[in-house]
C-alpha cells in the first residue's frame, strides 16, 4: 500500500496488506517475513473477529461505565465543593458536582476504552508468537525474524526522549500495541527455544529487486 505509515493489518478474511515504508524499514526478506507472519497470527487466532465481536458488545455497555462514573464523580465533586466552597455558596457546590460528574463520566468511558485496548495488547503478544514460530517452520533465519521489533524499540526510545514522563505513560497506557521492549524479550526467548539454521534464509534476490524498485 502506498500511504506514507509504516503499517501493516489483515482482514478477517485472510488478506494482508503491508505498506510501502514498512517494506523500505525492514533490512531482510526474514523482517519482512516475521512481520506477515505477525498478521497470519492475527487471522489464524481470530483477534480481528473477535475484536470486531467485543467492540459490539462494549457500546452496549457504555452507559453503564456512564453512569457509573458520572454519579461518583458527581459524589467526589459535591463533597469537594462542600470543603473549598462558602457554606451558603449553593452555585459553587452546584458547579463542582456538575464537574465532577462530567469528569466522573468521561474517566469511566476512558476505563472502559483502556480494558478493551489492553486485551488487544495480548492479541498483539500472541500474533508476535504465532508470527515466529510461522516464519521460522518456512525457512528464514531465526536471527532475523524479529529484528523489525528492535528498530521498533529503538524508535520508541527516541520518542520518548522529546515527551515529557507523563506523556509517554499516557502514550503506553492507550496504545494497543504492547511496548516494543517486552516484545524484543519474547522474541530472544522464542529464539532460544530453537536450534539456528545454517541454511536458514535471509535475503532472497526477489525481495531485493522489490526494495531496489521502491526505492527509486
Amino acid at each position: 500500500v502506498d500511504v506514507p505509515n509504516v503499517n501493516a493489518f489483515a482482514l478477517p478474511a485472510g488478506t494482508i496488506f503491508i505498506t510501502k515504508p514498512l517494506i523500505l524499514m525492514a533490512q531482510s526478506e526474514a523482517e519482512l517475513a516475521g512481520v506477515i507472519g505477525h498478521e497470519i497470527g492475527h487471522v489464524e487466532a481470530r483477534h480481528t473477529a473477535e475484536r470486531m465481536e467485543a467492540a459490539k458488545r462494549a457500546q452496549s455497555k457504555s452507559w453503564v461505565y456512564a453512569l457509573g462514573g458520572g454519579v461518583l464523580g458527581g459524589a467526589l465533586g459535591y463533597g469537594a465543593g462542600r470543603l473549598l466552597c462558602e457554606r451558603r455558596d449553593r452555585e459553587c457546590i452546584k458547579r463542582a458536582t456538575e464537574l465532577g460528574a462530567m469528569g466522573g463520566t468521561a474517566g469511566g468511558l476512558l476505563i472502559q476504552k483502556y480494558a478493551f485496548m489492553a486485551h488487544s495488547r495480548e492479541d498483539e503478544m500472541e500474533a508476535d508468537r504465532i508470527g515466529f514460530r510461522t516464519s521460522f517452520k518456512s525457512g528464514y533465519s531465526r536471527d532475523h525474524i524479529g529484528l523489525f521489533y528492535k528498530r521498533l524499540l529503538a524508535m520508541e526510545q527516541k520518542a520518548r526522549r522529546s515527551k515529557t514522563r507523563v506523556e509517554m505513560a499516557v502514550a503506553d497506557a492507550m496504545s494497543t500495541h504492547p511496548p516494543s521492549k517486552e516484545r524484543v524479550r519474547q522474541m530472544r526467548q522464542m529464539i532460544s527455544e530453537v536450534s539456528a539454521n545454517p541454511k536458514a534464509i535471509v535475503n532472497t534476490k526477489t525481495f531485493l529487486r522489490l526494495r531496489k524498485r521502491l526505492e527509486s
